[in-house]
């Protein structure tokens, strides 16, 4: 990988510590359920989505990220999944 493909795998992985490993399984740990819908609502907020539909998009996103990080209890699961996800984002934008 080169320079520009490290920059683009570090937003999901910053993002997958802060709110899987950060919010759910610190915070929620005896609460899944309501972790993975607190977490999937903070997450499609982050992104700033300018429509309902946008927020929408982010907020399923989030919860697929959730539901795989607590099915799998894995954090690099759900980062290789995160970074896949934003990776077919980029060249669908070619």
């Amino acid at each position: 990988m080169d320079y520009s493909s490290h920059c683009r795998s570090l937003p999901g992985i910053i993002e997958e510590i802060i709110f899987r490993a950060g919010i759910m399984h610190t915070l929620f740990s005896k609460h899944d359920s309501i972790g993975v819908i607190i977490n999937s609502v903070l997450f499609g907020a982050l992104h700033m989505p300018a429509t309902l539909l946008e927020f929408a998009i982010y907020f399923l996103m989030g919860l697929v990220f959730s539901v795989i990080f607590l099915k799998s209890k894995q954090l690099e699961i759900s980062i290789l999944v995160h970074i896949s996800n934003n990776l077919l984002a980029t060249i669908g934008m070619f």
